[in-house]
């Protein structure tokens, strides 16, 4: 039994590492063909024949790595890049990174992934970057995937103002605040819209949550403000 749960322990390892740290692309995957190998070994010292999923998983490393091994190029090779989004969304991930602005990458990503939010986040960074109502319908469909999804209610959030719904938008942003209030802006454009709708109280307890000390510095300026009316 060990031999066959350590080798996927260390190959979760690998892929926690490249996702999380980046860094050095070509040697943490070798490392990954290395432990599918060792899978693929054990398993058949084991009396095991080696699974057609570990022969995928092998032919996917290995293309990742002849992927990474080319200097970067200004547009991705779209044949090679459609066959590592297919057979790892661990590689997907990657390639988002990489390529942002890749709109057919995106679009074969959603397609591929379905009820992921990270695939619908690389469309809308490949397409509307500057997050506009055209990103709205993708927005939404992250939060019926998500609703605990802080930047997508952040996202949301910057819509409803372009929108002219400051109601609707001061909601998104609270939404956004409460759940891990990403890039620190949902509870500090939460404060800024209830001030300017002159909520001043409610302001202040939004300015307070943020985990930065000059946005919640507003929170005092809005209480000496009070204090001197």
């Amino acid at each position: 039994m060990k031999l066959r749960i350590i080798p996927w322990l260390a190959l979760l390892t690998v892929i926690v590492s490249t996702y999380r740290f980046g860094g050095d692309f070509w040697r943490l995957n070798q490392l990954g063909v290395n432990t599918v190998h060792l899978k693929m070994t054990s398993q058949t010292r084991a009396g095991f024949a080696p699974s057609a999923a570990d022969n995928d998983a092998l032919a996917c490393h290995q293309e990742w790595l002849q992927f990474v091994r080319q200097p970067k190029a200004l547009s991705p090779d779209l044949e090679q890049a459609s066959r590592l989004i297919a057979c790892s969304p661990t590689n997907m991930r990657m390639l988002w990174r990489t390529y942002p602005s890749e709109p057919a990458l995106a679009n074969l990503a959603v397609q591929l992934y379905p009820g992921q939010a990270a695939p619908l986040y690389w469309l809308i960074s490949a397409t509307d970057p500057k997050i506009t109502e055209q990103s709205k319908p993708l927005i939404e469909e992250i939060l019926r995937i998500n609703p605990r999804d802080g930047l997508a209610w952040r996202y949301l959030g910057i819509v409803l103002i372009q929108e002219g719904d400051i109601q609707g938008a001061i909601e998104a942003h609270i939404h956004s605040c409460y759940n891990g209030d990403p890039g620190s802006n949902g509870c500090g454009n939460a404060g800024w819209l209830l001030e300017e709708e002159g909520r001043y109280e409610e302001a202040i307890s939004f300015f307070r949550l943020s985990r930065h000390k000059f946005i919640r510095a507003n929170a005092d300026r809005l209480e000496e403000m009070l204090k001197e009316h």
